[in-house]
This record gives structure tokens, sequence and C-alpha cells, in this order.
């Protein structure tokens, strides 16, 4: 719907989107709820998914309160962290490379892309993972395209 409200000139950015229609008060406006952790992650991998703590550097928690959410997120059968984002600087990617293998998960990197032009990142223009880091797509990189499907 943004894209649209912008092509069509009712709007001039996404932002503008947001702002006159979709924020609380907005007639596009939708009450929600955030689903609880350990639900997300059995939906993630019921559906053969992988599940993965995006962008952890911009949620302001703390360094304990973030050790605690690492803990609990791969008791609950968490796998991975975003390590490298769009929202990431290079300190912040080697911080959470480290903090991915102190608490055993595997990397990815995303670059939280909605459409070009938004956002800091483009899809193929981020730094590479940290160097120890496990990419979470290796796993598929070691199996016949048979085996992924079957596997999910």
């Amino acid at each position: 719907m943004p894209v649209f409200l912008v092509e069509s000139g009712r709007c001039k950015d996404t932002k503008s989107v947001f702002k006159k229609y979709l924020v609380r008060g907005k007639p596009g406006y939708v009450e929600h709820e955030w689903a609880r952790l350990h639900d997300a992650i059995d939906w993630i991998r019921g559906a053969g998914g992988v599940a993965v703590l995006a962008h952890p550097g911009r949620y302001d928690l703390g360094n304990e309160t973030l050790r605690v959410l690492l803990i609990e997120f791969h008791r609950m059968g968490g796998e991975a962290i975003e390590v490298v984002s769009g929202t990431h600087s290079i300190a912040d990617a080697a911080r959470f490379g480290r903090l991915a293998n102190d608490f055993n998960y595997q990397c990815s990197s995303g670059t939280d892309y909605h459409a070009t032009g938004e956002g800091s990142r483009e899809p193929g223009l981020n730094a590479d993972l940290p160097f120890g880091c496990t990419p979470v797509w290796e796993r598929w990189l070691k199996q016949p395209l048979q085996e992924v499907s079957r596997a999910n």
C-alpha cells in the first residue's frame, strides 16, 4: 500500500504514508499485539524455518538484559542472531558476532529492506559476516536441494 500511495501521488514518500494513514488515530491504523517469544519460535520452526533474533542492535536492552534474552531465545529453540544488518555499525557486527559464538548461535545478515531508497542498505550491499561466524545458510550449502526441501 505505501508504494501505491506514493506512486499515485497521494503521498510524497513512505514516511508520509505512515504519518497520514497508519499511526494511531488515522484510518489505516490497526492495534497490534506482539506474539509471545516461544510462540513465534514454534511457528517459525514448525514451518521449517530457522528462528533468528533480528537486528538486536535496535533494542536498547543493556548488556545484562541482552544476555538474558540470548539465553532464553536459545532455550526456546532460537538458532541464530542477525549479526550484520542495515542498522548495525561495523562495531555492532563485531559485538554480535562475538555474542553469537559465546552463545552457540549461527549468524545471519539482512538489510531489513522494504523498498528501493528506503533504509540504509540495499540488498547485496551489506558487509560480510565477521571472521569466525558460522553463517545460518551454511547448513543448506551442505545438503542437496531435495534434502533441503524435505528438511523444511
